[in-house]
């Protein structure tokens, strides 16, 4: 686990001398500092607490009950120790806060925040917390200290067998399903932060992130991004804490999953940054993509739980449990096995900046019923008419009401429009801009061209709606590509528009 910034809160790993390890996400820091840290905690030369050995070095390892074995586990924020219960004569893992008195009333509160929200689970899977408390104005907690390694260990030391992985996540959603009915969400489960035990069992560790929806206490605001970007749900990845849920630690066991199967995390790359940026903007590859071997029932079980939006996941841990052992006992899971036409639905529906869109889309839905009346009026004039610069008039008065009534919706929206991250908003204007340039210009260009080289046969205020169609077709799949795959749909319908606006030019404005 040496310079592995993912792993963190592991409470079973002795430490090699020169070793670096990483504590609730913080910097990995050389061993050699413990001892400062140790003896910020105890102060030197005092026993802090309760003496009950008559050994000198004994005695300035103690920490009110608790003897001080050795170093686990040390970070930013706090320090954990294996320690020696003495009332009980019993091995804990003994957790905290580095700063002790300096802590900020920040950090305190969600210390307490993992060590209630641990201390409410009574599960086999979890690692139990057996006392809360303070001595000497030093905040701590002890929980079971479980002998053994780390799944993020085990996973580097030798890879399982599908069927070990599958069996192992099912063992862990039952845990995690066990916190989810007592109103306890982890937000950070990762391989670091699941223990085996000697016999492989694992123990859900670290609820440092956790949060208990019926007790919300308001630590972790709207904004905030905390956890493991690899192993991150979207919504987390974008700050958006009240749309944290059951179906966002589901996320994270799918990520494990995919790990355990493939060899590596959904997403990963160079710096979190990028890693949190894949994680909102780009869909993971397919599980049998990275390892063949992979059955297609356990691919799709590990693809739902990786969905980009919250609702298209399972609904619970406990769902995803009771598929996973529907595959290890070879029945039917609950969901099919994603195939070609329901991927390409999925994908096609997967959209990008909706939050940053959606008052572009109000502006679609105003400008709908604007163009479909001012092309349905233009084309009873065309069709109306037995002069032609009558109908050049009217048309042209038509077209003007209509870019007067659409530039009037951008103008009232303008506040909302501006207000979209810089990067959308340039690429909707700059889209919506060049289309509306070109279609005009295309129209001038014909009428032009009608004076220029005339013939009774052409009739320019038709002969534009192809071009329109074409640029508009354009204009969609330009947005498919980057907002939202379902464009590719309306660009297709305007390629076959304009065909038909040729054949049929008589009713080129209406089908446009």
């Amino acid at each position: 686990m040496a310079n592995d910034p993912e792993e963190s809160g592991v409470n079973s790993i002795p430490v090699e001398e020169d070793a670096t390890v990483d504590f609730q996400g913080q910097s990995a820091v050389p061993k050699s500092d413990w001892n400062e840290a140790k003896t910020k905690i105890l102060g030197r030369g005092s026993a802090g607490g309760i003496v009950s050995s008559s050994s000198e070095s004994t005695k300035q390892n103690l920490f009110g009950d608790y003897e001080i074995l050795s170093e686990i586990a040390r970070g930013g924020m706090g320090v954990v120790f294996k320690a020696r219960q003495l009332k009980l004569d019993r091995i804990v893992a003994l957790k905290m806060i580095l700063s002790g008195e300096l802590a900020t009333e920040e950090t305190v509160s969600r210390f307490y925040t993992e060590a209630k929200a641990a201390a409410t689970l009574d599960h086999p899977g979890i690692v139990p917390v057996y006392e809360i408390g303070e001595n000497d104005g030093k905040h701590f907690f002890a929980m079971g200290y479980v002998e053994g390694k780390s799944l993020a260990e085990q996973i580097r030391i030798a890879p399982m067998t599908i069927r070990e992985a599958a069996m192992l996540m099912c063992k862990i959603a039952q845990a995690v399903s066990y916190a989810h009915e007592r109103g306890i969400i982890h937000r950070d489960l990762k391989p670091a932060n699941i223990l085996l035990d000697t016999k492989g069992e694992p123990r859900v560790s670290d609820f440092g992130l956790a949060r208990n929806v019926n007790q919300d206490n308001g630590v972790t605001k709207t904004g905030d991004v905390m956890g493991t970007p690899s192993y991150m749900p979207p919504e987390q990845a974008l700050g958006e804490t009240s749309n944290i849920g059951v179906r966002s630690d589901v996320y994270s066991l799918g990520a494990i999953l995919y790990h355990l199967v493939t060899g590596r995390p959904p997403y990963q790359a160079a710096t979190p940054l990028e890693t949190l940026l894949q994680v909102v903007e780009q869909d993971p590859l397919n599980v049998r993509q990275l390892n063949k071997a992979v059955d297609p029932e356990l691919s799709a079980i590990c693809m739902k739980c990786l969905e980009k939006e919250p609702i298209d996941r399972y609904e619970s841990a406990g769902k995803l449990a009771d598929d996973l052992q529907r595959y290890l006992n070879g029945e039917q899971i609950s969901i099919r096995a994603t195939k070609s036409v329901q991927d390409i639905l999925r994908r096609l529906d997967r959209h990008r900046d909706d939050r940053d869109i959606r008052t572009w889309g109000q502006v679609l839905v105003v400008f709908a019923p604007v163009v479909l009346l001012s092309e349905l009026l233009i084309n009873w004039i065309v069709l109306r008419s037995t002069s032609t610069q009558t109908a050049f008039f009217m048309c042209g008065l038509v077209r003007a009401m209509q870019f007067l009534a659409m530039g009037g919706t951008i103008w009232v929206l303008r506040g909302r429009l501006l207000a979209t991250r810089r990067s959308v908003s340039e690429q909707m204007w700059s889209l919506w801009i060049g289309f509306i340039l070109a279609c005009n210009l295309s129209f001038v260009v014909l009428i032009l061209q009608a004076y220029m080289l005339p013939s009774p046969n052409r009739n320019p205020l038709v002969e534009c709606y192809p071009f329109f169609s074409l640029l508009s077709g354009l204009l969609w799949f330009a947005m498919g590509s980057n907002f939202w795959g379902f464009c590719f749909i309306f660009g297709l319908f305007f390629f076959l528009n304009a065909l038909l606006d040729a054949l049929f030019p008589s009713f080129a404005p209406s089908m446009f």
